[in-house]
């Protein structure tokens, strides 16, 4: 027979503790498997995890960092990495972990919904909507990347970024998706509207 180690004993009652929603318990559990395996990139990644839920991103980055280290193929690990570091405006590390991130999974919504917000928060609006249209195509139903490329094209400081057909159908995707009340989603709609030239419509959707 197979028998866990105490770390990964200590791990999977982390993750069952969790799981329940006692995330202060998980954290010591977790710190104990680490204490006995100091490379167990799992345990990183997992705490990592419940840092990042818990609003504690400068710890979350450093598990996740860790994490990365031991297992630097690990897709999700740089994901993690990427999204502590943008949580706290480190826009040049979060764009290199998400970029690892896309390499390792090109499938990864999460990952390219991700680089996306970087992108865009740099100023860099051609490859936000090249990487919102792959978080798009990799999950058609997520709201997130629907509402924020629908934004870009309707709102973007270049130019050539704007088309307010595209952005009008975004929204009305995004708003059949999560619903027709949502506010944040009704305003992404008014400022497509307003750069089709469709005040009088933008005017109404805002006010709804």
């Amino acid at each position: 027979a197979s028998y866990p180690t105490f770390a990964e004993g200590y791990r999977r009652v982390a993750a069952a503790l969790r799981a329940l929603g006692r995330a202060d318990e998980a954290s010591g559990e977790y710190a104990r498997a680490l204490a006995m395996d100091p490379d167990d990139s799992v345990s990183h990644f997992e705490l990592g995890q419940l840092l990042l839920a818990a609003g504690r991103p400068d710890e979350a980055e450093r598990h996740a960092a860790r994490a990365v280290e031991i297992d630097p193929d690990a897709a999700p690990c740089h994901l993690l990495l990427g999204t502590a570091a943008a949580q706290q405006s480190k826009l040049d590390a979060a764009l290199a972990a998400f970029r690892r991130a896309t390499e390792l999974d090109a499938g990864s919504a999460d990952a390219h919904a991700g680089l996306g917000d970087v992108l865009a928060r740099q100023g860099d609006f051609p490859g936000a909507i090249a990487a919102y249209r792959k978080a798009i195509a990799a999950d058609p139903s997520w709201v997130a990347p629907l509402k924020n490329l629908a934004w870009l094209h309707a709102t973007a400081a270049v130019e050539a970024c704007r088309d307010g057909d595209q952005a009008v159908a975004l929204a009305l995707r995004a708003l059949e998706r999560a619903g027709r009340d949502d506010p944040a989603l009704l305003d992404t709609l008014a400022a497509a509207y307003a750069e089709q030239g469709r005040f009088d419509l933008a005017a109404d959707t805002a006010l709804r």
